[in-house]
């Protein structure tokens, strides 16, 4: 990977948030890359406005990429991993072969330092596999897991204690979804495969690895179930993704936790 020149990639990352699954693909990817890291506001909290300022992302959310040789900011970690996939992704056959503004042979110098893992997949089947884990990773798990979050989050703490029967219902119902998505998931792993498509580490397991590590991590959809032996394969694919090399680097750089210190 050449370093002559100084990475056109920075990443805005907030603290226990999604940006894990954009520095992991960067790292897997081989980019250079310069990172923005910020810690939240009393740990768990919004990001410091300063920080939503400096990201240039309207909604102050994270993760945010900014590429200076296509001067471009994009957000929202699926369109983000699409986004690196297109780009620099060298094997991938969705790849783009030039890019307005940029002269050839600077985009295919840009193209050889990727790492020609085609994350996005090898072939069409396996293409269309990704991209429903990758729109599911949010669409359907973490929507499914916010939602429990989310019915309580603005609720006086009298109103909840006064009406816990209900809110616990209320959150029982929810949860039964987010089973079901750790059921596909599992019944997806059950022959044995170590990584979700192709054999290999792939988006599909960038992008889902975060969303089934903040469910399990949270307890959303999961409370009073024994994870590990429900959901066994799948707990096994997380552990797995966790110990791959480039997650591995993408956690040391960051710091990167779901639970920040006090």
């Amino acid at each position: 990977m050449s370093t002559s020149q100084p990475p056109t990639i920075t990443l805005y990352f907030l603290q226990a948030s999604r940006s894990i699954r954009t520095a992991w693909l960067l790292e897997l990817l081989s980019l250079p890359y310069t990172l923005k890291f910020s810690p939240r506001i009393d740990r768990f909290k919004a990001a410091p406005a300063e920080f939503k300022s400096a990201s240039g992302n309207p909604l102050g959310k994270f993760p945010t990429l900014h590429d200076s040789s296509t001067d471009l900011t994009i957000h929202e970690s699926g369109a983000i991993t699409e986004y690196l996939l297109s780009q620099y992704d060298n094997d991938n056959t969705q790849a783009q072969g030039h890019v307005q503004g940029q002269g050839q042979a600077q985009v295919s110098e840009q193209k050889r330092q990727g790492s020609g893992l085609e994350l996005a997949g090898r072939t069409t089947p396996e293409r269309a596999q990704i991209l429903t884990w990758i729109h599911a990773s949010e669409a359907t798990f973490m929507l499914h897991a916010l939602a429990i979050l989310y019915a309580t989050w603005n609720l006086p703490s009298t109103f909840i204690a006064a009406n816990s029967s209900t809110i616990d219902a209320m959150s029982a119902g929810m949860s039964l979804n987010v089973q079901k998505d750790l059921d596909w998931l599992e019944s997806e792993l059950s022959d044995g495969r170590e990584w979700l498509v192709g054999g290999r580490v792939t988006a599909a397991d960038v992008m889902m690895q975060a969303s089934v590590d903040f469910i399990f991590a949270r307890e959303f959809g999961t409370k009073g179930v024994d994870v590990g032996k429900r959901w066994a394969r799948t707990s096994e694919w997380l552990e797995r993704c966790k110990r791959d090399e480039a997650y591995k680097r993408a956690v040391e750089r960051s710091g990167y936790t779901l639970w920040p210190e006090e």
